[in-house]
């Protein structure tokens, strides 16, 4: 039996996943000009610009009057906004798109908003903004004849949120070799998220199983999981493998052709182990030049069976790798890739 150092050499192809997302609908929500600016600062009077008003944290309110008519109505909890001033409101959101602007004007207004020249009439949902993430709305008198003011008491902003994404799921056992059989246990940092699961290699999706309970691998399986959560974008999907090879591959007890094959079929990399097997060809003839020699090995040395290929190896003490025929049986070291 010849002992030679090597590079296991195998081939193995790696797939690209794209993980597609989604939008969530978010609760509509308003601005109660009186709430916020009583709040702020109820002594503001003509000529004191109105600030940028954040309603939460998507949606922010930006309230242009212009001049020096620019007014916060104390009696009627209002923001006052004229057509000579270039009155205009601007709604803004960080976060997906808006479906509907809904204003509430104060009674007795001469004035309208519009948008791309339409009237935006006051307690009307306006949805021709739907898809926008930023809409502006001038002030124009309701005639059109003369000046005209708007008193905006409320503003409500129906959006569709950026839905979150689920966390990735995590393994309780570190991917690699192992001698025995393991346990597993899948976690995910998002709340409520039901995690579905594959042992087979394949991509998982809301028709593979659910995951309760820790899985016991006593055979090399490539786990892979993924979470998903009702309003949330599916999150990428974690995958780990175990190859249980039953031992570790030392020079007393090295690994058969069939143990080392597993373990890098499962895309493991495995430094410095031995494994035998016999001689099945010659791939690379010996180099005098380099010292080394390519040949494959299989357990019972025929090219019709699994093989490992041994690749550029070299002699050791002893054994020189030109030495080396079809027939042979070899323990040879190396890494496996």
């Amino acid at each position: 039996m010849r002992k030679l150092n090597l590079l296991f050499k195998s081939l193995f192809l790696l797939c690209a996943l794209i993980v597609g997302s989604s939008s969530t609908w978010a609760a509509p929500v308003t601005l109660t000009i009186g709430d916020y600016a009583g709040a702020q600062d109820p002594a503001w009077t003509n000529g004191t610009a109105y600030p940028t008003v954040t309603i939460n944290s998507d949606i922010t309110v930006t309230s242009v009057t212009g001049g020096n008519n620019g007014k916060y109505y104390t009696t009627n909890s209002s923001w006052r906004h004229y057509e000579g001033d270039n009155g205009a409101v601007t709604i803004t959101t960080t976060k997906g798109t808006i479906n509907s602007v809904t204003f509430i004007y104060d009674s007795g207004n001469s004035g309208v908003l519009k948008y791309d020249n339409t009237n935006v009439v006051s307690g009307t949902s306006c949805s021709a903004v739907a898809g926008q993430t930023s809409a502006t709305f001038t002030v124009a008198h309701s005639s059109g004849n003369k000046n005209g003011n708007v008193q905006i008491k409320t503003i409500t902003v129906d959006y569709t949120g950026a839905a979150s994404t689920c966390e990735t799921p995590t393994f309780s056992l570190a991917e690699g070799v192992y001698t025995t059989a393991q346990n597993v246990t899948i976690n995910c940092a998002t709340n409520g998220a039901t995690i579905y699961y594959t042992t087979d290699g394949t991509t998982p999706t809301t028709n593979s199983s659910v995951y309760s309970s820790v899985l016991s691998i006593n055979e090399t399986k490539t786990i892979k999981a993924m979470a998903v959560k009702a309003g949330n974008n599916n999150s990428l999907v974690a995958s780990a493998t175990y190859a249980i090879l039953g031992h570790m591959g030392t020079e007393a007890d090295p690994y058969s052709v069939a143990d080392a094959r597993n373990a890098i079929d499962a895309n493991i990399g495995i430094s410095e182990v031995y494994g035998t097997g016999k001689v099945s060809e010659i791939v690379t003839a010996y180099s005098s030049q380099h010292g080394n020699i390519t040949f494959n090995i299989s357990t019972d040395g025929l090219t019709t069976s699994s093989q490992l290929q041994a690749y550029r190896c070299k002699g050791t003490t002893g054994v020189d790798a030109s030495e080396i025929r079809v027939g042979d049986v070899v323990v040879i070291k190396g890494n496996l890739k």
